[in-house]
Formats: structure tokens, sequence, C-alpha cells
């Protein structure tokens, strides 16, 4: 039985991904930045066609094969919500593997300044355990 998650977005399209795969790692194929690897991996394993998810995303076909093609990426935080809901993939992962923040977390950062200096710490922490841990391997 397909998941019907998302219905209002899908419209009469459903694509069927179990709960029990949502946020599982995808084999990557074809494109040439990381995002565009990772939707069209997640699309080809759902077994979507490009016309029928971008249909399903609000994207034109030629925009998704763009995106796909890595000669654009998703910046929107309502786009990359709606394309993580409909492949199942995880939200964070879809900015992050092109190096940027999800939208929603820099919305909430400039918001929030004093936690900047929180996040500069944990980061230094992080690269201190790291530079460790790399010293012991040697």
């Amino acid at each position: 039985m397909p998941n019907t998650r998302g219905d209002a977005l899908l419209g009469p399209l459903r694509i069927g991904v179990p709960p029990t795969r949502l946020a599982q790692p995808v084999r990557l194929v074809g494109g040439t930045n990381p995002q565009g690897k990772l939707i069209r991996s997640a699309r080809e394993a759902l077994g979507t066609a490009r016309p029928e998810f971008a249909k399903a995303a609000g994207f034109s076909v030629s925009y998704l094969r763009k995106i796909e093609d890595g000669r654009k990426i998703i910046t929107s935080d309502d786009t990359g919500r709606r394309v993580a809901l409909l492949l199942g993939i995880d939200y964070d992962a879809l900015f992050t593997c092109v190096h940027r923040i999800p939208p929603d977390l820099v919305e909430w950062l400039q918001r929030h300044p004093e936690a900047v200096k929180s996040l500069r710490l944990f980061k230094t922490r992080m690269d201190t355990i790291a530079a460790a841990k790399e010293d012991t391997t040697r």
C-alpha cells in the first residue's frame, strides 16, 4: 500500500515510500553536484519518472533536469521541504551536501545571533576532537 504522506502536496500522485525507508542512504547516480545526484537517485529508486516528479514537486521538467544535472541547486526552505517529503530523504542532507546551511537554521541564527558564539565554540571543540583522533591513528 503506498505511503500517502503529504497528499496536499502530491495531489493525485502518491509516491510510495515505506516509512522504514525514510532518510536512509540512497546510492548516488548521475548529476554533477551532490544535491542533484541525491534527488535523481532517490527519484529513480522510487521508480518515479522525471515528468511525474516535476509535476508533484511543482517544477517544470526542464527546471528539475537542471537541478538533477547540477546546473541549479535548491536553496528555498519550502522547496527543500517539499522535495525531501516527496522523496523520503533527509531535509538537512539536501542542503549540507552542497555546503549550505538549511534555510530554517539560517533564519533562526539571524534571530538569535548569540547562538553563533555557541556554535563557534562547538565547532572548535569538534575540531579539537577530530585532530586528537587523527593523531592517535598515525
